[in-house]
């Protein structure tokens, strides 16, 4: 693993600041997702975590993360999957290579995020069909609030029964509420918190921009405690089995046996400041080892990631190519090194975030695309796994809480259709990245509800830019042919008249094959997104599948 990093490492400079005291304003910006003054203050749209927490009360809401995954489908199926037959997955998302596999097929993403769901009443929430952080809230360790346990249940069985898969994560940097912070304070083992300095008791993620220049530096080295105190480490475990060994309410299975949750990631946007803590990126890591570990001891059948942006360490030469890195060092001072992080062998694929608005890069197409396109070739030529875009997304500053058309077209699009490029590419040639979700679907849940500054609507043009790349992507897949290794189960949707039927045709996987072995060989520049051949499915019951196999109202059952 360290070889890995060593083979490109630069050589210190006499200027080095590493091992070094802290840069005025830098250690600052540790504190935030971006190192640029006007970054929102810790972060404005982090994935939030997957349980845990604490609360005063059972009133209290703490927040999940969950992504979800429009599997072979465009955004639009989640709109109307309430008329149509329940979805069960049967298979679990594996790692082959760089890719993500299904049944023998690529797996590519194109989904998007959401927050606020399991703040309404469950009834609202499973009409919806969607969810993600509302939370579930431990009101004191290990002790959690069940009926907001349940909702997630609900959310969960009703994402597979819309055909759709989720992304959980365990714990959150930017909250302090079941963050990072809330795990130290409750540690009986970790030094007390300095009475001078309260938690942010609250929900959302924690404003820094009133600290003191102490309290910042204090926070930064109480931060490292939960990557190092025994008890905070306890705590977490103890965490992660609860989450497996939860039996869903509503569907009846254990979390660690439901195959939709795709995976799962140790914690959202991590950071220990090398700043304070000159050794924090070795503790870090070490942190990912010994969780990953636990993790993979109890549930051997998901997949598992770290959660990060994706920063290169202090120690990496392509540490320029983070954030910010020709004037600040912040970001390879997060404690995050993207190689050795996913190197690990229990880390099946790796996160990337792109957050170009808090990082003061928004308008920086450039950036955008270097930022893909180096942790992609990152995944194929040194971690040798896949990569997946997690996060990404545009502010719209104040006009957010209800943006007019004119700013979503000028302002966000273009950096969607950057990214969608970008994606569309590397998965039309095959490299290692499996899709990526926008943040955020700005789902209202009550009537006074605005997108905000994140906030993506199905009115918006950004969402119709969105369900256009999710139905590319569900094309291409359904044109790829399965693995060599696989049977040609094949089956195609035929229309005779108003009959609808599926066959088995194993010729038309034989010719994809054939004719995806011709394009690799080619070393031409390829097009985005090269399958444009005919659908098919590995069975007949996916392919008469209501919406999402070859009809939209299935096979036909009689000639009427």
């Amino acid at each position: 693993m360290q070889a890995l990093v060593t083979r490109r490492a630069k050589a210190p400079s006499g200027s080095s600041d590493e091992g070094g005291s802290p840069r005025a304003g830098d250690s600052d910006a540790l504190l935030h997702k971006g190192g640029a003054s006007s970054a929102p203050a810790l972060g404005a749209a982090p994935a939030a975590p997957a349980a845990g927490g604490a609360a005063a009360s059972r009133s209290r809401r703490l927040h999940w993360a969950l992504y979800l995954l429009a599997l072979l489908a465009g955004l639009g199926l989640l709109l109307s999957a309430v008329d149509r037959p329940d979805y069960t997955h049967k298979s679990f998302v594996k790692v082959q290579g760089t890719q993500l596999m299904v049944d023998c097929r690529p797996f590519y993403a194109a989904g998007f995020n959401l927050e606020n769901v399991l703040l309404a009443p469950m009834a609202k929430m499973a009409r919806k069909l969607a969810g993600e952080e509302g939370g579930v809230a431990m009101i004191a360790p290990g002790k959690y609030d069940e009926d907001v346990f349940r909702g997630l249940d609900v959310v969960i069985a009703e994402a597979e029964r819309a055909g759709l898969r989720v992304i959980l994560s365990f714990v959150d940097n930017w909250k302090y509420l079941g963050g990072v912070d809330e795990y130290v304070d409750w540690s009986d083992t970790a030094p007390a918190r300095d009475k001078r300095y309260p938690p942010i008791n609250k929900l959302g993620d924690v404003s820094t921009e009133d600290f003191s220049k102490e309290r910042l530096e204090y926070e930064n080295k109480r931060k490292v405690l939960f990557y190092t105190d025994p008890g905070c480490k306890r705590l977490y475990k103890d965490h992660v089995r609860a989450v497996l060994e939860r039996r869903n309410t509503a569907s009846g299975k254990l979390y660690r046996d439901d195959p939709a949750i795709m995976a799962f990631n140790l914690i959202n946007e991590p950071r220990c400041s090398a700043y304070e803590t000159p050794e924090c990126t070795d503790l870090f890591q070490k942190w990912v080892l010994d969780m990953a570990t636990h993790f993979k001891s109890l549930d051997q059948q998901h997949l598992l990631t770290v959660g990060s942006e994706g920063f290169w360490g202090e120690r990496d030469a392509f540490k320029d190519v983070n954030p910010g890195a020709s004037s600040s060092d912040w970001a390879a001072k997060s404690g995050q090194d993207f190689v050795a992080n996913n190197n690990l062998p229990m880390i099946d694929f790796a996160a990337v975030h792109l957050w170009p608005t808090n990082w003061g890069v928004a308008h920086n197409h450039t950036f955008t695309r270097l930022w893909i396109e180096s942790h992609v070739k990152d995944c194929q030529e040194m971690l040798k796994k896949p990569c997946l875009l997690e996060e990404f997304g545009h502010a719209l500053g104040d006009r957010g809480l209800d943006p007019p058309p004119e700013a979503i077209a000028s302002e966000r699009d273009p950096h969607y259709r950057a990214v969608l490029d970008a994606v569309e590419y590397a998965i039309g040639r095959g490299h290692a990245l499996s899709g990526s979700l926008f943040w955020r679907w700005g789902l209202r849940i009550y009537r006074n509800d605005v997108p905000g500054i994140y906030g993506v609507l199905p009115t918006h043009s950004t969402f119709k830019m969105m369900a256009e790349h999710a139905q590319r992507v569900r094309v291409h897949t359904l044109a790829h042919p399965s693995a060599a290794e696989c049977p040609l189960d094949c089956w195609v949707g035929v229309q005779f008249g108003p009959l609808r039927r599926c066959e088995h045709r194993p010729s038309v996987c034989a010719e994809q094959r054939a004719r995806a072995a011709y394009q690799k060989s080619y070393d031409g520049d390829s097009p985005r997104l090269l399958s444009h051949g005919q659908p098919v499915w590995t069975s007949q019951a996916e392919c008469c599948r209501p919406g999402l196999g070859a009809f939209e109202r299935g096979c036909s059952t009689t000639l009427f």
